[in-house]
């Protein structure tokens, strides 16, 4: 997949760590939000936690440039790139299992991760 890179130093590699056996590793390319856009998203008011969801998803669609997230095709049962999108964001929020992806990227966009290590949430939580 080509991606365009603005090399001004802000563009970022990022890994959450994958759960041995259960789930794998995401990798991914992200912009840091600036913090104009990080407050916006942190005083906004929201109504139902949907709406909080589809907030962060759209903070951090609009900041990852890539990532290797796929699911498996029905037809061939191989797997198939899921587009970067507030859609495909809201559903891994959303899956049983993956909501930890979810929080570790919203913490990468907001710059609350010094390192990959440290934005990936406890798997026990």
């Amino acid at each position: 997949m080509l991606c365009l890179f603005i090399d001004d130093g802000q563009t970022f590699e990022g890994n959450i760590p994958g759960l041995p056996g259960e789930m794998p590793a995401l990798t991914f390319t992200y912009r840091k939000a600036t913090g104009r856009k990080v407050y916006e998203y942190i005083r906004a008011s929201y109504k139902t936690a949907d709406d909080e969801i589809a907030a962060a998803a759209k903070l951090v669609a609009a900041h990852l440039v890539s990532w290797n997230a796929a699911r498996k095709d029905p037809a061939s049962g191989l797997p198939v790139p899921v587009p970067v999108s507030v859609e495909s964001l809201v559903q891994l929020a959303d899956a049983p299992g993956t909501h930890r992806y979810f929080v570790a990227l919203v913490n990468h966009v907001q710059g609350h991760a010094a390192s990959s290590a440290d934005a990936a949430p406890d798997p026990n939580v």
